[in-house]
């Protein structure tokens, strides 16, 4: 059955949205960032990110057919579309951003999901992955492997070992690197803690 579900998630064509500060695909401008930020008494709207007791950030959503859209908005993640089609939940922030807190998060550490009616999910971090990206401002970037420098990971093959998890939350930003805003990618892991 796995198998058949990665020959069906590697011939699907995925991206990982660029979060990098000079990203022109994900910075269409506003349409009122797409945030709903009150309480809506729905169950399935994810409103709210919070990490332990230091940071709570806005969650906003993706236009319709923009699977590359990132919010260009202070204290606002987006959530990525593409993520909840493979069975996950992912969150991306620009780097120069709510990403920032991001690269702070360590393995054991408590990310909480507050949702429109009020519903709280707590995760825990359990992984973090790093990727250098080969064309670092393109959403479809191959990626160099951190385990064999000589090796190159498809967006695919990235995409799938990140997001293909059900019931996974991921937080993903870019890596800066020099000037390079959008090096490589961030990868946090998060599993529910029921």
């Amino acid at each position: 059955m796995l198998t058949i579900i990665n020959l069906v998630l590697s011939s699907a064509s995925v991206i990982l949205p660029v979060t990098g500060e000079s990203n022109s695909l994900s910075s269409f401008k506003q349409i009122s960032e797409f945030s709903t930020l009150a309480k809506n008494s729905n169950s399935s709207h994810l409103t709210k990110v919070t990490f332990g007791d230091q940071v709570s950030l806005a969650v906003v959503q993706q236009p319709d057919g923009n699977a590359a859209y990132v919010s260009t908005e202070k204290g606002k993640v987006t959530q990525f579309s593409m993520a909840a089609q493979y069975g996950s939940i992912g969150l991306v922030a620009h780097n120069t951003l709510a990403g920032k807190y991001f690269n702070g998060l360590s393995d054991g550490d408590k990310i909480t999901l507050i949702y429109g009616d009020g519903t709280r999910v707590n995760y825990k971090v359990t992984d973090i992955y790093r990727y250098q990206a080969v064309s670092p401002t393109s959403p479809y970037s191959d990626f160099v492997d951190p385990e064999n420098a000589k090796n190159t990971l498809s967006v695919e093959t990235v995409f799938n070992s990140i997001y293909s998890e059900n019931g996974r939350l991921v937080l993903q930003t870019c890596i800066s690197k020099g000037k390079v805003e959008s090096w490589g990618r961030l990868f946090v892991v998060a599993e529910p803690t029921y």
